[in-house]
């Protein structure tokens, strides 16, 4: 298991900005919550993700893996802090095996 990170759609309107203490808030992304998870299981087709906030079924996200941008995805089931994503466009296996093994894509290499 590994963390990652999630970017869900603000669907609050609010008069004054409010920021849970577990939602990170970039100020250049207006009207984004970005928040971390823990990735339990990954396919190429989905992830099962443990999570700090409640997401209910069909809200649309971004998944953001280690070296990759990030990847749209919805949410199949939620329960008890744990969520089901379908990802909008699949993985291939080879990044998901680069992902679970934590190799490095040729971008962070350069570095």
């Amino acid at each position: 298991m590994f963390v990652a990170e999630i970017i869900v759609p603000d669907p609050t309107k609010r008069r004054s900005r409010r920021i849970p203490s577990r939602t990170l808030r970039d100020p250049q992304a207006r009207g984004l919550n970005r928040s971390l998870c823990h990735i339990a299981k990954l396919s190429g087709i989905g992830a099962r993700l443990r999570v700090w906030e409640q997401l209910p079924t069909g809200q649309l996200l971004w998944l953001s893996l280690p070296d990759l941008p990030p990847r749209a995805a919805r949410v199949i089931w939620s329960s008890n802090y744990e969520v089901g994503l379908s990802f909008e466009k699949p993985l291939t296996a080879k990044v998901v095996r680069e992902v679970m093994t934590g190799l490095a894509a040729p971008e962070r290499q350069a570095h």
